[in-house]
């Protein structure tokens, strides 16, 4: 009987080691984090300082050359080439007196379980076009990251604080 139990014993731990092994190489680490600093917060705020300063080719090396946009739109279903928004941050420059001033901003970068990063920015954007109105903005942008450059940019705003361009 002895016998039996120690066999039944080895096999239970040849088991339970077998399956902890099984168990442990298909568990994948998880990635996830956020932070407030590093090269993809330098990346998203050069590229905003180059927006707000209407550096726009500036801006436009920030992004991949296939990297696209979409505004004030839930989802990705209708994305267009940034470089349809540069034509855009142009027409509204034209309008604008000076540079965009930035009277908030916080940034961030959140890393998802499998690795993925996107960031995120949330600011209050001043301005005064040509005719003297003044407008004041808080936007919402999400970026995703492909070889070091913004591949995509989600932003949500109010669109009746806008300049024109943007309300098309």
């Amino acid at each position: 009987m002895k016998k039996i139990y120690m066999i039944l014993i080895c096999c239970m731990i040849l088991a339970s080691n077998s399956a902890f092994a099984q168990n442990k190489n298909t568990e994948k680490e998880d990635l996830s984090g956020f932070t407030f600093e590093g090269p993809e917060i330098n990346l998203i705020k050069k590229a905003v300082q180059h927006f707000t300063k209407g550096e726009l080719k500036a801006y436009r090396a920030c992004f991949t050359d296939s990297a696209t946009f979409v505004h004030n739109q839930w989802g990705n279903d209708n994305p267009q080439s940034i470089d349809e928004l540069v034509k855009i941050h142009q027409e509204a420059k034209d309008q604008r007196k000076g540079d965009i001033e930035i009277l908030n901003q916080i940034y961030e970068v959140v890393t998802v379980p499998n690795g993925s990063k996107y960031g995120h920015g949330w600011f209050e954007f001043s301005s005064e076009n040509k005719t003297g109105d003044k407008l004041v903005n808080t936007v919402f942008v999400s970026w995703g990251f492909k070889d070091d450059k913004l591949a995509w940019e989600w932003a949500i705003y109010n669109t009746a604080n806008s300049p024109d361009p943007y309300k098309k």
